[in-house]
């Protein structure tokens, strides 16, 4: 297998968790913006938010070089 660049590892990173949390049934929001996010985040830049019920899960993946 070759070796990833950062970029390939963040992105297979972020798609393997989307596809976790959607077979656990959660709605993922892909790259959220504006209203899709709370007040307490519209500074951040999360990479997706997961929500089923009450419950949100917010991820931001960092891949070191």
């Amino acid at each position: 297998m070759a070796d990833l660049t950062p970029r390939e590892s963040g992105s297979l990173c972020i798609e393997t968790a989307i596809q976790a949390y959607r077979g656990k049934g959660y709605d993922v929001s892909i790259e959220p913006q504006g209203d899709q996010l709370p007040d307490f985040l519209q500074a951040f830049r999360p990479d997706l938010i997961a929500r089923k019920g009450d419950e949100h899960i917010v991820v931001k993946v960092r891949v070191r070089g």
